[in-house]
């Protein structure tokens, strides 16, 4: 791996980048396909940046059109990835649907609370009454037998005969900001002050891709998926490159408001 790769990503990063190179190194040494586990939008950007400079190339798939949550392949020429390949699960959740409702949040919870690592499973779906999760193939049969309740609410895991069409709540965003620096992202996106940004950070109610991250001189970039509790999530899909006449930067994405 070229070294200077690095100095395109943050240093916290490279644990990461390591990891997904020696994926790439053993899919060219080994000439065969190489499978990861589930990659959020970032992760996937960087394994699509190292694969561009490698004799290999990457496909991904979450298991359902859109998703954001994805496996990756990466393969030699003489492969065809296909659906399969993947070896992803989808699971509905079983539950009274008349006396109960279920939150994305507890899902989760409860997933990650019965023995397994957060990267084995894909996309959490609602279609506002179905529940459905991704998982890898492997980990179906164990899921179903040790998840038996999701918070007070009893339920079954079967496997999908089709997967929902999950609710879509993200909007279009575009900001102009002086920097991408956490806190001035997150006060232009949601419309708060800086001070009031500052404390979201402090409290630890932000997490970006995943991970909670308490600094607000922390710099956002493209593909990261930053959430900020009791307020709602939003996704950068381009930091453009060249600065508006006032010396700013516009910051495209998407952004889910929470409900209230």
């Amino acid at each position: 791996m070229n070294a200077n790769i690095y100095q395109h990503f943050r240093p916290a990063e490279r644990p990461l980048i390591d990891q997904l190179s020696g994926v790439v190194a053993q899919a060219e040494s080994e000439y065969r396909p190489v499978t990861t586990h589930f990659l959020d939008p970032r992760a996937q950007y960087i394994l699509q940046t190292l694969v561009g400079g490698s004799a290999v190339k990457v496909a991904f798939s979450g298991g359902y059109s859109g998703a954001e949550r994805c496996r990756a392949i990466v393969f030699p020429d003489y492969f065809s990835p296909e659906n399969a390949d993947f070896a992803i699960t989808p699971l509905t959740i079983r539950y009274p649907v008349k006396f109960a409702t279920l939150a994305h949040r507890q899902v989760l919870g409860t997933l990650v609370n019965s023995g397994i690592e957060r990267d084995v499973l894909g996309d959490i779906i609602s279609d506002g009454t179905t529940w459905q999760f991704m998982c890898e193939r492997g980990i179906a049969a164990y899921l179903q037998a040790q998840v038996e309740r999701i918070g007070p609410v009893k339920v079954n895991l079967v496997p999908a005969t089709a997967v929902i069409r999950p609710q879509n709540d993200w909007q279009p965003m575009q900001i102009t900001i002086a920097s991408v620096r956490l806190d001035a992202v997150i006060a232009a996106v949601f419309n708060f002050s800086r001070q009031r940004a500052k404390e979201v950070l402090s409290r630890q109610y932000v997490r970006v891709n995943w991970s909670v991250v308490d600094q607000g001189d922390y710099s956002v970039a493209e593909y990261d998926i930053i959430s900020v509790r009791r307020a709602g999530r939003f996704r950068i899909t381009r930091v453009a490159p060249e600065r508006t006449k006032k010396g700013k930067l516009r910051v495209s994405g998407e952004v889910i408001h929470s409900r209230r």
